[in-house]
């Protein structure tokens, strides 16, 4: 029985003393701090594994309350993460699983699956 897949990745270190060095001689200090934060959000979004529940979850959350087939549920996961993928992101691998098979495990009763 599996229970379930832990993902792990680390961005590349870097130094806070060298990036506001760097952004205090090109910039006042508001812009510094946001700077600094969207610095942090890049490099979390460089390694984040977006998993199979997650696709589902946003195709369902895009639906806005109207019902989808099964079939039509698979196209748009396969969709989503060719997409993701064709941008540079990262997509948990399904294993020896189909994606039907990943919806069929994921998708809950009141999602209006047909």
């Amino acid at each position: 029985m599996t229970l379930g897949r832990i993902d792990i990745h680390f961005a590349e270190p870097w130094s806070l003393k060298k990036f506001l060095t760097d952004q205090y001689a090109a910039r006042e200090y508001d812009r510094v701090l946001y700077s600094l934060g969207y610095k942090v959000l890049n490099d979390i979004n460089a390694v984040t594994v977006i998993m199979p529940g997650a696709l589902i979850g946003t195709v369902i959350l895009t639906l806005r309350g109207r019902g989808v087939g099964r079939r039509e549920l698979i196209r748009r996961v396969e969709w989503l993460r060719d997409r993701i993928i064709a941008k540079g992101g990262r997509v948990a691998e399904f294993g020896n699983r189909t994606t039907g098979e990943i919806v069929d495990r994921y998708a809950l009763p009141g999602t209006h699956l047909r």
